[in-house]
Order: structure tokens, then sequence, then C-alpha cells
């Protein structure tokens, strides 16, 4: 985030706040006929606010106040104005939707921060490469939407979701198998139980040789450090996990016997 984008903020969170509080001035001194103006002051500055912020993922703001006064609008804590706002629509019954963006907004600002970085050739050319998960029956809904949310997730260069999507496949790929063969049944005193939290028992109950070592590999070489925000992935990278996650996860459910 650059200097002069700070200053920029800091300069429209005081505009916003000066505008809040000539909102609560025209109600105390009772003049209402100026009150549409000013709420439309204030919720163009509040909306200038979440533009700015919704194209920064961290935000350093050094200016305590602004600070404060951008937090709350990015967390959605409402102001006085806020609440003047609320008490109008209650009284009308109708919401006023003076916050939402209309479509020409979003499509000004879709052109700008959407197809600016990716476009439909990059989309599918993504989703070409990745494949899909090929098994012979049908797998628990949930493992169907992690597959389908890593895919998309790759396809829209996510790199780093890619890697902890891959985890989770293979924890609930290798829950899925154990539960099908029933090793979480209590079948006596004798017989040892699997923790379905812990990754290295679930694999060594329906995985052996190279196949449990290419499963622990992924998930404990490849996708831990990434979750445990040790490291970053990027796009070669991603594919390769992703890539080799399904093939491992196809191969467990190929072998399972079932």
């Amino acid at each position: 985030m650059s200097l002069e984008t700070e200053q920029e903020l800091i300069q429209l969170a005081m505009q916003f706040r000066a505008a809040n509080k000539s909102v609560v001035k025209s109600i105390v001194e009772g003049r209402a006929a100026e009150l549409p103006n000013l709420l439309c002051e204030y919720v163009r500055l509040k909306k200038e606010i979440k533009t700015s912020l919704a194209t920064l993922p961290v935000t350093q703001i050094q200016d305590e106040e602004a600070r404060e006064l951008i937090s709350k609008v990015s967390q959605e804590t409402p102001l006085e104005a806020d609440k003047i706002i609320k008490l109008l629509e209650d009284q009308s019954g109708e919401s006023l939707e003076l916050e939402d963006l209309d479509d020409d907004e979003i499509d000004e600002l879709g052109s700008k921060w959407f197809y600016s970085w990716i476009s439909h050739y990059e989309y599918v050319r993504s989703l070409y490469q990745v494949g899909s998960l090929i098994v012979g029956f049908r797998v628990p809904e949930i493992l169907q939407t992690y597959v389908r949310e890593v895919r998309e997730c790759y396809a829209l260069q996510q790199y780093n979701a890619v890697i902890a999507l891959c985890r989770t496949i293979l924890e609930a790929s290798a829950k899925d198998l154990c539960e099908r063969k029933g090793f979480f049944q209590k079948l006596g005193s004798n017989v040892v139980e699997i923790n379905p939290k812990v990754y290295n028992q679930l694999i060594s109950a329906v995985a052996r040789g190279p196949l449990k070592k290419r499963a622990v590999r992924l998930y404990y070489r490849n996708a831990c450090p990434v979750i445990h925000g040790d490291r970053v992935v990027n796009a070669d990278q991603s594919l390769q996990v992703l890539r080799e996650t399904i093939s491992v996860v196809q191969e467990l459910y190929s072998s399972a016997g079932l």
C-alpha cells in the first residue's frame, strides 16, 4: 500500500467524520430539509471508502482517528448517520438501499478489478489443465464440494487456497474410506481406535507402501507449511500439488476394494 493511498484514505475518513456530524447536527437543529442531501453525501463518502478497501487486503493507516473510522466502515459498525438511515427505513417500511452498488458501478469496477487480471481465457485454460476426480462410485457430497472448490480456486489464481483445499480433500477422502470400511466402530478393548482428526492414523488404515508415502508427503510436506503460514506457492507449484492430490485420492478409492 502506497503512502499516497494512505493519505487519500485519511482524507476520506476526515470528510466522512464531518459528514456524519453534519447529519446529526441537522437533526438536532431541526433542519430536516437539508437531511436528504447530507445523507447522500455521507453515503457517497462511505461507498468511496468501501470501494477503496475492496482492493486492499491489508490497509495500513498511521493516523489513529482515521484508522478507527475506516475500521468501523470495514466492519459495518453503524455510526450515528447509519442509525438515522435505519430509523427512516423503519418508519417508511422500505429499505433505502443507499449503500448498494448499482449495475453501472458494478460494471465499471468489474472492468477495473476483475478483468484487469483474469478473463474467461485464463479461467477455461486452468480448468482444462486440472482434470477431474474419476471414481467408480458416488463419493460424499462434501468431498465433491471440496473438489469443485479447489478447481475453482486454481482457475481464479488463488494458489495458496488450492493447497489448503488439497489437504482438506486428502483428509476427507481418508475419513470417507475409513467410514466405509467400518474403522470408526468400536470393536472391543483390544482394537486400536482411529482418531478421525489425525491424518497419519487415517491414511495408515486405508493405504500402504508407495501410495501411503505419496499421501503423507502431500499432506505434511506440501500442504502443512502453507496451512501453518510458513510458505506461499505459485501457479506451477499449486498445479503440481493439485494434480498429485487428485491422483492419490483417485488411487485410494480405486484400490479400496469397495
